[in-house]
């Protein structure tokens, strides 16, 4: 019986440790993503295109079509339906985060700070994990995050012929995960130094 909960307990981590990954992840990668200033200070050239772009994925404006041809323009209408699917995960993700902290404290009260520990040292983990796939294989899942994420072949685009695909390269998406990948790893460090520090104060 006993191993059964020990069992039931690390299943129940990892479910949580997986669920904060990628809501962290998702938070993290849309607000950068998003942000302006961090997009300009990734393109010396057409300032005003990426300026126009951001705002109309952020719902501020209107495309402006004559920097894009109609392939490009009916991308960009399916990233717009995709990051809005990406926020609704968000919100979902957060609701059942929320869900699993209560089953936590309700089950395992008096183990809560070293269980955060553990969920925490797990997320590092992954981070690593996720580190060296993408070092290796990054290209194949950029592509075939592509083909599952699209029901069209829109987004397989000519840089003779179309501009978005010059303005934002796949070195453009490697550099937005890296960076993601930086401020979620400091995210975990610093919850990590937080909870130690409330595990001396309680032990004191």
């Amino acid at each position: 019986m006993k191993i059964i909960q020990i069992i039931t307990q690390k299943v129940w981590l990892l479910f949580i440790a997986i669920n904060l990954m990628v809501f962290i992840y998702l938070m993290a990668g849309l607000n950068l993503g998003l942000n302006l200033n961090w997009n300009q200070s990734q393109f010396k050239n057409n300032p005003d295109q990426v300026e126009n772009l951001f705002n109309y994925l952020k719902n501020k404006n209107q495309l402006k079509v004559n920097y894009y041809t109609t392939r490009e323009i009916l991308h960009l209408q399916d990233i717009k339906k995709l990051l809005f699917k990406f926020k609704m995960i968000i919100f979902a993700l957060l609701a059942l985060l929320i869900t699993q902290l209560i089953f936590l404290v309700k089950f395992w009260r008096r183990q809560i700070i070293n269980l955060i520990k553990q969920i925490l040292f797990i997320c590092l983990g992954f981070e690593l994990l996720l580190f060296i796939i993408l070092r290796f294989y990054f290209e194949k899942i950029f592509y075939q995050f592509h083909l599952f994420t699209f029901s069209n072949d829109y987004w397989q685009l000519d840089p003779n012929f179309e501009s978005l695909i010059n303005v934002f390269p796949p070195a453009y998406f490697q550099n937005l995960i890296i960076s993601t990948m930086i401020i979620t790893t400091a995210i975990f460090i610093m919850l990590l130094a937080l909870i130690y520090f409330l595990k001396d104060q309680t032990e004191r």
